[in-house]
């Protein structure tokens, strides 16, 4: 645990700190900016500095280092995907931006400033929240006591009532459910009110960690049309996905990870062209458009 930190153990539970765990597409127009390979950032457009600015990070798990000196950034308004095969360091890297694990190396800049070696809580009260993969909901607490804990520091309880019907609003099924157990809700219910409960906390950066894993493709449908809603709203968001053909799809820009560092970047729908991740992510080549089991590897 982080020295100074107040006991926020439901802050830590819900984000699965200290190993606590509870039971759309855009167009784009690719033709003025190809991907770019290892080391380099896709420009993003002129205008204002980018929200999350993540500088040569490192960090890993005792002695075994994960990330590998990772860059990257994520503007105003953009959705960013990272992608990349499992033990890439994507989970990692949101861990580590999020303060739940501390980097050995590197800076990450929030709204400007440097935030990593922070307590998690004091980074979520600047406005860059994660909805952390498997949901992590409180299953014996009502949907409207699991979105309410997204409010529980005291700038964003101020505004509870507010963001409570804005939540609600997004998402019709938790208005009907708001009264029952959340672990009574569907894999796909509970997915919601886990992306709910991040947009309590008046987000200024949401990050979401796996938020199709397990669920029906009808229900992947409306999780994607959500984020993108949420891009809608201004919200930037910072997305890490096992579904590489739609995050690609709906990101305006994403970087490939492999072995804890970035080896492609450039916008969503280019990098979706490139030959070399068609093969090793979609299970596709330019030639061949079906899905081929040997070549798949996400």
């Amino acid at each position: 645990m982080l020295r100074g930190r107040p006991p926020l153990r439901l802050l830590d539970f819900a984000l699965g700190v200290d190993g606590c765990a509870p039971g759309g597409q855009r167009d784009h127009d690719a033709a003025d900016e190809s991907a770019e390979g290892p080391g380099r950032r896709p420009t993003r457009a002129a205008g204002a500095p980018p929200v999350l600015d993540v500088d040569a990070l490192r960090a890993g798990y005792g002695d075994v280092t994960v990330l590998r000196g990772v860059s990257f950034e994520v503007g105003p308004g953009e959705i960013v995907a990272l992608v990349g095969a499992n033990g890439a360091g994507k989970t990692t890297t949101l861990r580590t931006i999020s303060g739940l694990l501390r980097p050995t190396g590197g800076a990450v800049r929030f709204v400007g400033e440097r935030i990593d070696g922070l307590p998690t809580h004091e980074i979520v009260g600047r406005g860059l929240l994660q909805v952390p993969e498997g949901r992590k909901i409180f299953p014996s607490l009502s949907v409207q006591e699991n979105l309410e804990l997204g409010s529980y520091l005291p700038a964003a309880k101020a505004r509870r009532a507010e963001r409570l019907a804005q939540v609600l609003a997004l998402f019709p099924i938790l208005a009907e459910r708001r009264r029952q157990p959340a672990g009574t809700l569907s894999g796909g219910e509970q997915q919601m009110l886990a992306i709910g409960r991040s947009l309590m906390g008046g987000p200024r950066l949401l990050m979401l960690d796996e938020p199709s894993l397990g669920l029906a493709p009808r229900v992947v449908d409306r999780i994607f049309e959500v984020i993108d809603r949420i891009r809608a709203q201004e919200i930037p968001v910072l997305l890490v996905e096992q579904n590489v053909h739609r995050s690609l799809a709906l990101a305006d820009r994403a970087y490939v990870l492999e072995q804890g560092a970035v080896t492609l970047s450039g916008r969503g729908a280019e990098l979706a062209a490139r030959d070399e991740v068609r093969r090793a992510y979609l299970g596709l080549s330019r030639d061949n458009d079906r899905i081929t089991s040997s070549d798949a590897t996400g």
